[in-house]
C-alpha cells in the first residue's frame, strides 16, 4: 500500500508551492505554513463540526476571512 500512495499528495503539494511563491514571492519554510494553515487547516477546522450535516452558508464568509488573516501573517 505504501507504493500505491507514495506520491498522492505530490499534485497538492506543489500547488501549495505555487500559491506561495504568487502570494510571497517566495516559497519558504514559513510562508509555506502559513499558507498551508490558510487553505487547508483553518477552513476545514471551520467546517468539520458540521460534516455529516449542513454547513451554515456564513462558513464561507469566515473560512475566507480567517485565510485573508493568515495569509496576511506573512507581510510583516
Amino acid at each position: 500500500m505504501r507504493e500505491a500512495v507514495r506520491d498522492v499528495n505530490l499534485d497538492l503539494e506543489a500547488l501549495t508551492r505555487r500559491l506561495t511563491r504568487e502570494r510571497y514571492g517566495r516559497a519558504g519554510r514559513n510562508a509555506l505554513r502559513l499558507t498551508v494553515l490558510a487553505t487547508r487547516i483553518c477552513p476545514y477546522g471551520l467546517v468539520r463540526p458540521h460534516l455529516g450535516g449542513s454547513v451554515p452558508h456564513v462558513i464561507d464568509d469566515a473560512v475566507e476571512a480567517a485565510a485573508v488573516g493568515i495569509l496576511a501573517l506573512g507581510d510583516r
